[in-house]
This record gives C-alpha cells, structure tokens and sequence, in this order.
C-alpha cells in the first residue's frame, strides 16, 4: 500500500521542539542531508502523495530532486532559520497550526528554478557575496547567522563580471551580488511592485567593494537598488564570469565555476498551502 503522507526529520534535536504533538503519520528520521534526499526519492518511489519535512530552506533543497516533476506534494513545517518558501506561502509560524496545514492543505503548483540541468532551488539563488555569506551561514541554526556572517565577512566583498545571454538580450555588468528570486521576501528587499511569487533575476547597481557595508545597512532597511527584469515561462539564462565563483541555492552551496545555465521550470513542483 501506498504511503499517503510521511514527515521527515532532518535533525534529532528537532523532536524537543515537536513536544507531545500527534502528528498522525509515519515519523521518518534521516541523520544526514544525504540520508534525506535518499528516505525522499524512496518515499515518491514508492507512491507517497505527501511529503512534510520539518526543517527550513536547505532541508528542502535537499529533497527537491525527488518531488520536481512529480504528483508527490510537499507540506512544510517551518523549523529551519530564514523559513522563506514557508513565509512566502503563508504557512503558519504555530507549529500545530503549521502541522495542521502540512497534513490537511490544499495542493497548489510552483515553478522552480534549475542550475546546470543537475541542481534545483526554489526561493533565493546567485552569484557574488551573499553566495560567500550563505556558504559560511550555513552552519548555523539561527537566523542571526546570515547578519552575522555578514558583517564580518563584508571585508571580502569582491565585484564579479558576468555577461547574461537571456535568448532575446545580452547584458554585461559589474556587480557584487547577482541573484535569482521567486519569493516575495526577496522583491520586498528591492521594493519589486508584486505581491505574488514571480521569478525574476536582478544584480546591484553599486559593485565597488568599498560599499558592501553600505549596501547590508539598505539590506536590512528594504532600500536595495539593482536592475531587475522578470523571468517567463520556461525561461533559460547563461551566464558567463571572469572568474570562478559559487552558486548558492536556498541557502545552500549548489556549483562552483564560471559558467552556469539557469532555468525558470513552470508548475513543476506541488506545495501544500493553508485552505482559506
């Protein structure tokens, strides 16, 4: 028989903040990233039709592979540190009303973005210093350690060159941070006029290193300034550096090089939501 819904643990030490709450499914506790990508692609393999993870962002990078292009849908509770696919969804910050959500929500499609045909991530990704800042946030369990890291690695901040071929325009820039979005957290931090999710590819006017700190103050402030344009369906973008640099993905590090291809896939990925 198919398994309808499973939860999957990424970290044992998340049990004490679960409490004495019934969760009425399989509890299944995977002890490393990998072991979580592999309990996933079992899970669809063997029929599931619901996934909740407990954890953040990077848990949910890691199951990606197995729920992209599947009917299998994915319910969230929000356990990890920024939480941005789950704040852009509107789930819950109560964990039993988010758990209720995960169990019992309605199913809507997403698009997702892919890197290099091999990588996947869904909420924020690029090139640049936040890549460097994710890549030592990481270790971490609070959210503080992206500001953290931030501010003492602000002294590293080094431009990057990129040309973009989006198909039908060529651009070629300087930057210090170029990033691919679908979550609204992301558009907020530039003021974008949308208040749905929508993936969209921007890059920071200002690359001189000299205004990193500057521009993590406009960060927090929600004043970023950048040049911005949206993604279509289907939308395919290679990207060229001067160097090579790391890719980070939903908080995570993806590749490291100096070319990289970009894909917005439409509907590709099913996500539980709150009903109402």
């Amino acid at each position: 028989m198919a398994v309808v819904e499973v939860i999957f643990l990424t970290g044992i030490h998340k049990l004490n903040r679960l409490g004495r709450l019934s969760l009425e499914a399989p509890l299944w506790v995977a002890q490393s990233a990998d072991e979580l990508t592999t309990l996933a692609l079992e899970a669809v393999a063997g029929g599931a039709k619901r996934l909740v993870v407990l954890g953040g962002d990077g848990s949910i990078n890691r199951i990606l592979p197995a729920l992209v292009y599947q009917e299998t849908a994915l319910g969230i509770i929000p356990l990890g540190r920024a939480n941005d696919l789950a704040w852009s969804l509107g789930l819950p910050h109560c964990l039993e009303e988010a758990i209720k959500v995960a169990l019992k929500g309605k199913v809507v499609s997403r698009g997702v973005f892919r890197l290099n045909r091999h990588h996947f991530f869904v909420t924020v990704g690029g090139l640049g210093f936040p890549a460097l800042v994710a890549q030592w946030a990481q270790y971490g369990r609070s959210l503080w350690s992206y500001p953290f890291w931030a501010l003492r690695l602000v002294g590293r901040a080094r431009p990057l060159t990129f040309t973009l071929n989006s198909g039908n325009t060529i651009y070629e820039a300087k930057t210090l941070a170029l990033l691919f979005g679908s979550v609204n957290r992301l558009g907020h931090l530039f003021r974008l006029p949308v208040q749905r999710p929508f993936p969209f590819c921007l890059w920071l006017k200002d690359h001189s290193p000299g205004k990193a700190f500057k521009i993590l103050i406009l960060s927090f402030l929600g004043r970023l300034k950048g040049q911005v344009f949206f993604l279509g369906s289907d939308s395919r973008l290679r990207i060229s550096l001067d160097s090579p640099r790391t890719f980070f993905g939903d908080g995570e590090i993806l590749a490291r090089g100096r070319n990289f291809t970009v894909e917005w896939i439409s509907h590709a990925l099913n996500l539980v939501v709150p009903a109402n």
